[in-house]
């Protein structure tokens, strides 16, 4: 006889390969793009932020898809996390410059000039995080307690 696992843990194994295939599939489109739009400056410290959630990304959708069979979604929610702050403050950030508020607290450069379809881009892609952030911490929550 051999033993199937319950339905839900077969679901929630669906959606973690799921969210590790399209991280990875992802990067295809977000590394290239973000490296092209930041004229490969890797000096630039928002730069180096994106690399930092690229390799969280990348380490986080491998490393769920080599835990076969056992869940792993941790890597992936800390990865999605990370993604998600990074896109608040670079939308929010560009929100803000649009309406021409100022703080001492915030760096606005007033002097960075982009176009309308980059804020749109921006917004499309935290949402994206947002969502991703939300399904990985479902998958976390989800995860059957060892002991």
């Amino acid at each position: 006889m051999t033993y199937k696992r319950p339905r839900a843990d077969r679901h929630e194994r669906r959606l973690e390969t799921g969210l590790a295939a399209f991280t990875l599939g992802s990067l295809l489109i977000y590394a290239p793009l973000e490296l092209w739009y930041s004229d490969f400056q890797f000096g630039d410290p928002m730069l180096i932020v994106d690399l930092i959630a690229m390799l969280l990304m990348a380490w986080g959708g491998v490393h769920s898809l080599r835990a076969r069979p056992e869940p792993s979604p941790g890597l992936l929610c800390g990865a999605w996390g990370f993604a998600c702050c990074l896109g608040y403050r670079s939308f929010f950030s560009r929100v803000m410059r649009e309406q021409h508020i100022e703080d001492e607290l915030l760096w606005i450069d007033d002097a960075i000039k982009e176009p309308p379809q980059a804020m749109v881009a921006v917004g499309v892609m935290f949402g994206i995080a947002t969502v991703c952030f939300l399904v990985s911490l479902r998958l976390v929550a989800h995860r059957p307690a060892k002991g």
